[in-house]
């Protein structure tokens, strides 16, 4: 089987996350106690974050659309405020948004694409003028296309206008090198078990330390001093509850493998095999590419719509004849095929992770092309 759905999930996971999610399994609850910082401190190593001072702002959550689901609502909105994001949003971040547009008189401003660019800067920047947004949010790379967005721009125009800046890392971290104090972010999603390599049930939340959020009903689990409350802001407000320490084991060890293998290295890995896929896609007749042609202007992911079968076919034939595992329909992001023209059959996807050769990609452009 030859997998290439890397951007819904990794496999092969690497034998050392295998090995930590197994141990802690097997292991007494006492032997337990780390885990928890282990893995905070192994995402803030992820993000670039400076050196061992934000780990306390990592809350580990069961995956990304749990964080979102989570931090979206807990922002202090008011009724008339206004979210700006792009329009290739996964609904993971599109879902939160719009309860808060329907139940909350919250306005909610998704820009499209601008001339050679994945959203508009110039909308973004009038309607912060406009005054009223407390959010920026956007993905770092669409998920259903790979094209990358401007993030350190969108961060930048967000800040000078009061805004906060939430990034959506889920298919940027493990697959490339991310730098938040670079980009801007004031908020930080991500998945573990995409790039990161880790088990399914965890994804992670960093909150900048000058952002507060809301929870009054919240319960605090960690260690509190006398001088301390006992439900301090963010974002100790957010570990009650039974953790996934299998996946959060697994996370850490994923993580460290990664950075052994170097960020960088994995993104030129990536790069290539996406390079070759465009290539080979340019010599087969009734295939066009979603987004944008080059590969430098997208991570691993690549979107394709066929003029002989719809993505569904395609994607049942390529498993059943070939042993090809792509990924067909709308990847939860229907606001992304909205503003891509392709929300009737939605597309055939393909997606690389640090394991894809090129002998992989060569079998899918084998198995797409009608001509054998």
């Amino acid at each position: 089987m030859i997998h290439l759905n890397h951007a819904g999930t990794s496999w092969p996971k690497p034998k050392e996350v295998v090995a930590a999610a197994t141990a802690t399994l097997e292991s007494p609850p006492s032997a337990s106690e780390d885990i928890l910082g282990a893995g905070a401190r192994a995402v803030s190593r992820l993000l670039d974050l400076p050196h061992g001072a934000d780990a306390a702002r990592v809350v580990l959550t069961t995956g990304c659309t749990s964080a979102l689901s989570m931090v979206v609502p807990l922002l202090p909105w008011t009724r008339g405020d206004a979210v700006v994001t792009s329009g290739l949003e996964h609904h993971a971040l599109a879902g939160p948004i719009e309860t808060l547009a329907r139940l909350a008189g919250v306005e909610w401003v998704a820009v499209p694409p601008g001339a050679g660019a994945a959203i508009d800067l110039d909308r973004v920047e009038a309607r912060l003028r406009e005054g009223g947004v407390r959010l920026v949010a956007a993905t770092f790379a669409s998920n259903v296309t790979g094209e990358l967005l401007p993030i350190a721009d969108l961060a930048r125009l967000a800040r000078e206008h009061g805004a906060l800046f939430l990034l959506d890392a889920a298919q940027a971290a493990g697959n490339a090198p991310l730098c938040v104090p670079a980009l801007g972010a004031d908020l930080v999603v991500l998945a573990g078990h995409k790039g990161p390599l880790a088990p399914p049930g965890v994804g992670a939340l960093w909150i900048a330390p000058d952002v507060e959020l809301r929870a009054p009903a919240a319960t605090c689990a960690l260690p509190t001093s006398a001088a301390a409350p006992v439900c301090r802001p963010a974002p100790g407000f957010c570990d009650a509850g039974s953790a996934n320490l299998p996946a959060i084991a697994g996370l850490s060890a994923g993580i460290e493998h990664l950075l052994a293998r170097g960020l960088d290295s994995v993104r030129e890995r990536g790069l290539a095999r996406t390079e070759r896929l465009l290539a080979g896609l340019e010599r087969i007749d009734g295939v066009t590419v979603v987004g944008p042609r080059d590969a430098a202007s997208r991570l691993a992911v690549v979107s394709v719509t066929l003029d002989r079968e719809t993505p569904a076919a395609a994607e049942r034939r390529l498993l059943a004849d070939h042993g090809v595992v792509a990924r067909a329909g709308h990847h939860c992001a229907p606001l992304a095929h909205d503003t891509l023209g392709t929300t009737a059959e939605g597309t055939l996807r393909f997606s690389f992770g640090p394991f894809t050769t090129d002998a992989d990609v060569d079998a899918a452009l084998a198995a797409l092309d009608p001509r054998g």
